[in-house]
């Protein structure tokens, strides 16, 4: 809600009061958009595993809410510099 507050003359001290109701913002009507970052950091066979496993976690887990829409996943193998 905005109060929006006008002065109605330089003499006059009363003030005149406009109250203007919220409306609903867009992103409030809509489901809200999900995306996942999952992310390995060693070149090891079993965190390649653990990446497949992780997008496959979190694609079910945001498809399984009603409230949400799938905006992808970001997938990253990222070793460690030694």
């Amino acid at each position: 809600m905005l109060l929006l507050c006008q002065n109605e003359g330089e003499t006059n001290m009363e003030k005149k009061i406009t109250v203007i109701p919220a409306m609903l913002n867009q992103q409030q009507s809509q489901h809200l958009k999900v995306a996942a970052y999952c992310r390995v950091s060693t070149e090891y066979d079993e965190q390649t595993l653990s990446l497949k496993s992780q997008v496959t976690h979190f694609t079910c887990i945001i498809n399984e809410n009603p409230d949400w829409d799938f905006a992808g996943i970001y997938a990253e193998r990222n070793p460690v510099p030694e």
